[in-house]
């Protein structure tokens, strides 16, 4: 059967297919307005969700971007994946937010608002629907509603302590939110370890894009058992185990972003392999399919232009995590499915916050 996109070809549509895939990206007018940036609101929740996917209906998900504006001004970003990562948008957010704060656009002198006519600037794209067209597009919107319908989040904003009180005890601020994802996640499952996926930017290279830290570690393992089962270790032993575990991670993080993490080569290994016809043990072996069934997928943009960001998780019983380390606070969105409750994750990991505010202070 033809493709969707080939029935509005053929239905005398390509040249309104042209004009959305040619553009640079696609502006949403939406009629919400959020009221309230408290975190524990149902209002912000639904807003994250919008802002993640919306009705659906003045969407175009397979474009580049699309820049999202409410009815009270603030704007959020919705980006497709596969043509690039968080640092590229990072930068257009920080431009635009750096330039509509230091410049007031008003209209130039002596031009009026009669005189200037936004209606002649905006061209309608009346796409041409059959039957079959309109039958399939009814069978994605439910497919699109029920998936969404789904999909979940709480969020978690921490004022114990922030990336400043961090640094000034000579902590990386990163592996310390890791940390605390690692104790929840213990925490709920009664001392389990999950497969954790944490995303970090090789664009020091030409042609860049990401590797993959993996957080989860022996010495996370053990600080979580250390706080959560038996307690034991002096505040000096756990001040060290601490400080030894975020080292740890700072390591890992610096050897993803030069290249040297294992993911991304073991995947075009897998890749190169199937090109051939070949299936290597490696890559059937139960250690290598638990760890790529990330059940914690995790990123950080940090951005005094960014209230919260978030994307759903990439396995039905994950988390798809969120999170940035403000000065004075900590805060993330987890995006959850039925099988997760997102609430039990970020009470336990503010529990995890606070336990290890204990072991900073001694």
């Amino acid at each position: 059967m033809a493709t969707l996109r080939e029935l509005l070809v053929n239905a005398g549509n390509e040249s309104l297919l042209t004009k959305l895939d040619s553009a640079i990206f696609l502006l949403c007018l939406d009629d919400t307005i959020l009221n309230t940036l408290d975190a524990d609101s149902r209002e912000m929740k639904q807003y994250c969700k919008n802002m993640l996917h919306g009705n659906g209906l003045n969407r175009w998900f397979d474009k580049s971007f699309s820049l999202i504006v409410d009815k009270g001004g603030r704007a959020g970003v919705n980006f497709e994946h596969a043509w690039g990562d968080g640092v590229a948008v990072l930068r257009f957010v920080n431009e635009v937010h750096k330039d509509v704060n230091s410049h007031n656009f008003v209209l130039a002198a002596g031009l009026s608002s009669k005189s200037f006519d936004p209606a002649s600037h905006v061209h309608r794209l009346d796409f041409k629907l059959t039957d079959t067209i309109k039958h399939e597009i009814a069978k994605v919107r439910k497919t699109f509603e029920a998936s969404t319908g789904r999909l979940d989040l709480s969020i978690l904003q921490y004022h114990g302590f922030g990336k400043e009180a961090i640094k000034k005890y000579n902590f990386y601020p990163d592996g310390i939110m890791q940390l605390a994802f690692q104790m929840a996640y213990f925490r709920l499952t009664g001392g389990q370890t999950a497969a954790t996926y944490e995303s970090c930017s090789t664009a020091a290279f030409k042609h860049g894009r990401t590797e993959c830290i993996r957080p989860a570690t022996t010495l996370t393992k053990e600080f979580c058992e250390k706080v959560c089962n038996d307690g034991n270790g002096s505040p000096a032993e756990m001040r060290a185990l601490l400080k030894a575990t975020c080292a740890y991670h700072g390591q890992l993080t610096k050897e993803a972003a030069m290249g040297n993490g294992f993911d991304r080569h073991l995947f075009a290994l897998r890749k190169l392999a199937e090109s051939q016809g070949k299936t290597l043990p490696i890559f059937t072996d139960s250690a290598y399919v638990k760890i790529n069934h990330n059940i914690m997928s995790t990123s950080t943009l940090q951005s005094p232009a960014i209230a919260a960001g978030g994307f759903a998780p990439v396995v039905d019983d994950g988390y798809g995590i969120g999170y940035s380390s403000m000065d004075h606070s900590m805060g993330c969105v987890v995006f959850h499915y039925p099988t997760r409750s997102g609430t039990d994750f970020t009470v336990a990991l503010k529990q995890s916050f606070d336990d290890i505010l204990k072991v900073i202070n001694g």
